[in-house]
């Protein structure tokens, strides 16, 4: 009897241990996908901002169609 109470103890071991590394690997993989997320956004953002931001432009603005008084 104290054989199969061995044997069930070293599975249950395993599913933890198991169970521990897969939630390891999942959370490296989250934080990864988290930080390549967080950046992208903020390249984007800031691709967008430059581009997109509207004001005054002596000379050499980015669209010439839209005119803004300044000479």
């Amino acid at each position: 009897m104290k054989f199969l109470k061995t044997k069930k103890g070293q599975a249950l071991l395993e599913y933890i241990l198991i169970f521990g590394m897969m939630s390891f690997v999942a959370m490296s993989f989250v934080k990864a996908i988290s930080t390549f997320m967080s950046n992208s956004t903020g390249s984007l953002s800031y691709s967008l901002t430059q581009k997109l931001t509207t004001g005054s432009c002596a000379r050499n603005c980015f669209y010439s169609a839209y005119g803004n008084g300044v000479q």
